[in-house]
């Protein structure tokens, strides 16, 4: 008796911890279409971890949204040197540099239970491969 309440303790606590790991019900990842004198940016965090807070990206000083595990944003840009800033409890930017046509992958990835983001540029074929099981965060 003693011992199915503990499972049952353990199940309820693993609920709740992986309730924090939903994505949202966003459209799955599709490649937009941009004006070609723009240049595309993704910004992406891959699915996974536990305990996963949100991260707040802002581009130019300007909130973006708040990115959570399985989760993008894009937005079309015109060509110019960009500042990309991912915040938690510590911050990292990343200038982008964008040009007609282009783009340009960059994923988040946090450390310390989501309070440590950093951000670096995969390969573009790497990164589609990553950002193609993610859902658009709501504008």
């Amino acid at each position: 008796m003693q011992g199915t309440r503990i499972v049952a303790l353990l199940a309820c606590v693993a609920a709740a911890l992986l309730s924090g790991c939903s994505t949202s019900s966003g459209q799955k990842f599709q490649p937009e279409v941009s004006d070609p004198k723009k240049g595309l940016l993704y910004v992406f965090r891959e699915s996974g971890g536990l305990m996963q807070s949100g991260v707040e990206i802002s581009i130019n000083q300007q909130v973006a949204g708040e990115l959570h595990p399985g989760q993008y944003l894009v937005k079309s840009l015109p060509p110019d040197e960009y500042f990309v800033r991912a915040a938690a409890k510590s911050n990292m930017v990343r200038a982008v540099k964008l040009v007609e046509g282009d783009v340009v992958y960059l994923r988040v990835t946090t450390q310390s239970f989501g309070r440590k983001p950093h951000l670096d540029f995969p390969e573009s074929d790497v990164a589609r491969h990553m950002i193609a099981n993610t859902t658009k965060l709501a504008e």
